[in-house]
C-alpha cells in the first residue's frame, strides 16, 4: 500500500476510486466508545502486567475492563484485531473502545459463563510436560509449536462458533490464531494469551467438555508502541534497515521451534511452521485472508474517533497488513 499520508481531511476515498466521498462517509461509521466507571468494578483481575477489573455492563453482561498502557496505542490496535478477526471469521473475544477516570482502554465481553471456566495455555501445557515451568511467561523454550499441537489434540474446536468449510478441529482453529498474529504483527501470543475452556454439566452421566477458548488479547500488535515520529521514518525512510518491510519482519511470536533454542521464531515462521503440520487449514485460513482487501481494513480504521488514533497510525498499520498479507500469501516482499 502506498499513497500520500492518510488524513482525516481527504479520507479512505483515495483508496476506493469506484465510491464517492459522500457514499465513504456514509459506509463509515465511528466505534462506540463506552464510559466505565471504576466504582463498578466488581473483581480486579491480577493476571498481566495491565490494569482491569471485571464488571457488570446491562447490556452486555460480564465484561473486564482493561488501560491501556500510556503514548501506546493499545486501545485501538485491540479493537482493529477483534474486528479483523470478524473479516477472517475466526472465533474471537468482542472488544469495544472504551474509557474510564484514569484512561483509555478496551472492554472485552466474557465467553465464559457461570457454567464453564477459562484454563490458560500454562495450565493446560503442564498437563502435558511434567517440567513445564507454569510462573514464566517469556522467553519460555518449552512453548513449542509441537508440544501445544499435542496438547490441542484433546481440545473441541470453540463452541457455538460458525467456522470455515473445512475447519474442524481445534488445531485447524489453532492455525488460524497463527496466521492472525503473522498478519497483524502480535507478539504476545505467550501461554498467559491462550486456552481453553471447560464447560460443566447438569448431570453426572454427562461428559465434561474442554474447548479451545475463542481468540483473545492482540493489542501487542500493529506497531501500536511506535510514536508517530518513528512511523513517519519508517514509511518515508530511504535506509532499508529502517523500513516498515523489516519492522514486519522482526515481529516475534511466543512460540519455540525447540527447547533448545534461545529465540522464539518469528509470527511468519510459527504460521508455516503450523501450515506443514496442517496444510489444508492453513490453506483454508489464507484463503479467508485473501479475500480481505487494503480498502476492507481501512474502512476499520476509519471507524475509529478522531482523537483515539492519528493518521500515521493508520498508514503504518495499513503497510504492516499489506506487507504481512503478501507474504502470508507467498506473494512476497
Amino acid at each position: 500500500m502506498t499513497g500520500p499520508l492518510l488524513s482525516r481531511k481527504y479520507p479512505i476515498c483515495q483508496y476506493l476510486p469506484c465510491v464517492s466521498q459522500q457514499e465513504v462517509f456514509s459506509i463509515a461509521k465511528t466505534f462506540h466508545v463506552i464510559e466505565v466507571d471504576e466504582a463498578r468494578a466488581e473483581v480486579w483481575e491480577p493476571v498481566g502486567k495491565k490494569q482491569k477489573f471485571w464488571f457488570a455492563d446491562p447490556t452486555l453482561g460480564r465484561c473486564l475492563f482493561k488501560y491501556s498502557r500510556q503514548a501506546t496505542g493499545e486501545h485501538w490496535s485491540e479493537k482493529i484485531a477483534c474486528e479483523l478477526c470478524s473479516l477472517l471469521n475466526l472465533p474471537h473475544a468482542h472488544y469495544e473502545l472504551a474509557v474510564s477516570r484514569r484512561g483509555r482502554g478496551n472492554v472485552s465481553v466474557s465467553f465464559c459463563d457461570q457454567s464453564s471456566e477459562l484454563i490458560l495455555g500454562n495450565e493446560y501445557l503442564s498437563q502435558f510436560c511434567s517440567d513445564y515451568d507454569t510462573e514464566a511467561t517469556y522467553r519460555h523454550s518449552k512453548h513449542t509449536l509441537n508440544l501445544v499441537f499435542t496438547a490441542l489434540s484433546h481440545l473441541e474446536p470453540p463452541k457455538d462458533c460458525v467456522l470455515p468449510a473445512g475447519i474442524t478441529t481445534a488445531s485447524d482453529v489453532f492455525v488460524g490464531y497463527l496466521l492472525l498474529d503473522a498478519w497483524i504483527g502480535n507478539t504476545d501470543r505467550h501461554h498467559l494469551n491462550w486456552g481453553c475452556v471447560r464447560h460443566s454439566v447438569a448431570h453426572p452421566t454427562q461428559k465434561v467438555t474442554l474447548h479451545l477458548a475463542p481468540t483473545f488479547d492482540h493489542a501487542s500488535s500493529l506497531g501500536r508502541e511506535l510514536q508517530d515520529e518513528q512511523r513517519k521514518l519508517k514509511l518515508n525512510t530511504h535506509d532499508i534497515r529502517g523500513t516498515v518491510s523489516v519492522y514486519a519482519k522482526r515481529c516475534r511470536s511466543a512460540f519455540y521451534d525447540k527447547e533448545t533454542n534461545k529465540s522464539p521464531m518469528t509470527s511468519l515462521e510459527a504460521f508455516t511452521q503450523a501450515a506443514q503440520v496442517l496444510p489444508d487449514a492453513a490453506e483454508t485460513w489464507m484463503v479467508q485472508l485473501e479475500k480481505i482487501s487494503c480498502n476492507d481494513t481501512l474502512r476499520l480504521f476509519e471507524q475509529i474517533p478522531d482523537d483515539l488514533i492519528s493518521p500515521e497510525a493508520i498508514q503504518f498499520a495499513q503497510e504492516l497488513l499489506d506487507i504481512n498479507r503478501q507474504r502470508l500469501l507467498k506473494k512476497g516482499i
